[in-house]
């Protein structure tokens, strides 16, 4: 592969195949999958349940390895990279927008933002600064100190009991 064809692609899979080994045998969820993401690029994932997208996702973002193939993202060829190193990858490369939330239950709308800059140590007028932007990106300035609607009914329903 060229070097020019490599750095324009936010991701490339090449081959990647993912088996899991159960008691009854073994399920092959992914078989002979190649993906060209460009750089800069929308990508949407459809497919019935079942049909391996989350798999996928799991091993673009390292969280899982493929058995077979090979997956380079942000011109880095994670194949062969120790948990170590694809730690600090996806702390520094990776993010989700989970369907269900994710959210850590008992922090506001803005300290869920903040939190994983806390994690990477960025200073605090740095971290106030991006949640902001963030926030407003999104259109949830009116939501930055409110809690995840599920923490709001688990704090009224404790409340009611006492």
């Amino acid at each position: 592969m060229l070097t020019k064809e490599k750095d324009d692609k936010m991701i490339l899979a090449n081959g990647l195949e993912k088996t899991y080994t159960l008691v009854g045998g073994k399920v092959t969820v992914l078989q002979d999958i190649n993906i060209e993401v460009p750089k800069a690029k929308f990508v949407v994932l459809v497919g019935p349940s079942g049909a391996g997208k989350t798999t996928l996702l799991n091993i673009i973002s390292d969280i899982d390895r493929p058995t077979k193939g090979t997956i380079i993202v942000a011109d880095q060829n994670l194949t062969d990279k120790d948990e170590d190193f694809l730690s600090d990858f996806r702390c520094s490369h990776i993010s989700f927008v989970y369907q269900a939330y994710n959210l850590v239950s008992t922090l506001m709308v803005a300290e869920n933002v903040a939190f994983p800059m806390e994690w990477l140590r960025k200073r605090p007028k740095e971290i106030e600064k991006r949640v902001s932007e963030l926030i407003k990106t999104v259109g949830l300035e009116h939501r930055e100190t409110h809690f995840h609607l599920a923490a709001k009914r688990r704090r009224t329903t404790a409340s009611s009991l006492c």
